[in-house]
């Protein structure tokens, strides 16, 4: 099926390629302990469509590619009786699909550090979601700050032991500066989003509009567990 929807591609004129691809499927749940997260994943088969004409990357599970097989068969019988085209109807352009995330990688920090009040900058290898290519990597900091958010805390607030900090307030900020390595052909219109162990609320960077494999995020972020 790929080989016949790639030649429907190019008999159409269209610069547009199918590849299979094992992806890594994790829980819906994601403030589960990093260990069981990683236990509960699940691997699919799924096609790749590379759309080299505007840049864009879609995820067909095989369901979806075998309607859109069938789709193109039309259009190339059509073609051939008409020796026309229409190319400006996305909607019934087999090859077109709205864009949608794809989840490229996941990565774990661990929080250690805030017991101490103290930061801890961290280059994180994210765990990649494509059977064969690594999901990049984060450059992340949390940094401890006061109630108004300053990094400049008071000595008094600096604990000699963490766990007297257990049920008090505690202020920090998170810092995205950058991302590295991202795959190629994954890092337009990129961003990260982020959870806290037990916590269902999300936290998203900005999306980076251009292509870009080194993306700058330059995210900063205060929170305040109380």
């Amino acid at each position: 099926k790929k080989t016949r929807s790639t030649n429907s591609s190019k008999y159409l004129g269209r610069s547009i390629r199918f590849e299979p691809r094992i992806v890594t499927k994790y829980p819906e749940v994601l403030n589960l302990h990093p260990v069981q997260l990683l236990k509960e994943c699940s691997f699919d088969l799924l096609i790749q469509v590379i759309n080299d004409e505007d840049g864009t990357c879609y995820m067909w599970n095989e369901d979806k590619f075998t309607d859109r097989l069938y789709l193109m068969k039309d259009m190339y019988n059509a073609f051939v009786q008409t020796g026309e085209l229409n190319l400006t109807d996305t909607q019934n352009d087999p090859f077109w699909d709205e864009n949608e995330p794809i989840f490229i990688g996941m990565g774990f920090y661990m929080l250690k550090g805030l017991a101490y009040m103290i930061d801890n900058p961290v280059e994180i290898s994210l765990v990649g979601n494509l059977n064969e290519q690594a999901g990049g990597k984060l450059i992340v900091n949390l940094i401890p700050t006061d109630a108004s958010g300053s990094r400049d805390i008071p000595g008094e607030m600096l604990p000699e032991d963490p766990m007297k900090m257990v049920g008090g307030r505690l202020d920090f900020a998170v810092e995205i500066a950058e991302g590295r390595d991202f795959p190629e052909g994954y890092c337009k219109n990129i961003y990260c989003e982020y959870s806290f162990y037990l916590e269902e609320a999300k936290h998203k960077t900005d999306i980076i509009i251009t292509r870009a494999r080194n993306p700058v995020f330059n995210y900063h972020k205060q929170h305040t567990i109380e």
